[in-house]
């Protein structure tokens, strides 16, 4: 799980933090960081996904399945669970399906017959995006 959280917030004596609706948006482009950078092969170093095993790539081209990235995807069933919760102070970004989170941790920890292939979290990039946004919501929220 991924958890955003305002834990300090400065003492202006006013209410300066993300609304829970901007704390939904947040939650729905990290999800979308995530998927988007997962879908197009690259992990959270920016690095191209290790590459298939040879008998897992075959089966895939019999199947008529993308070889040429590796996207981690299959029946889509383990992004597709991928999903976000806001509450007043952040926002969570889990697996919502336990099999699903588990096939996402066997990836992302290299478990198994599996390689590592971490993609759930963050560049160094969308990290900055992401707090870019929290302070734009904040200078926002500042001016009312």
């Amino acid at each position: 799980m991924i958890y955003i959280k305002m834990t300090r917030i400065p003492n202006l004596s006013l209410n300066a933090q993300p609304s829970r609706a901007q704390w939904r948006d947040l939650g729905l482009r990290m999800r979308r960081m995530i998927i988007d950078r997962t879908m197009s092969g690259i992990d959270i170093h920016e690095k191209p996904f290790a590459k298939y095993s040879t008998a897992y790539q075959k089966r895939r081209e019999a199947l008529g399945k993308t070889v040429d990235v590796v996207n981690l995807q299959d029946r889509s069933e383990m992004l597709n669970s991928l999903d976000y919760k806001e509450d007043s102070s952040g926002v969570d970004v889990f697996y919502s399906e336990r099999q699903r989170g588990l096939v996402a941790l066997y990836h992302q920890n290299g478990d198994g017959s599996l390689p590592q292939r971490e993609h759930f979290g963050f560049t160094t990039r969308q990290t900055e995006q992401i707090r870019d946004q929290i302070y734009a919501y904040i200078k926002q929220a500042a001016r009312l």
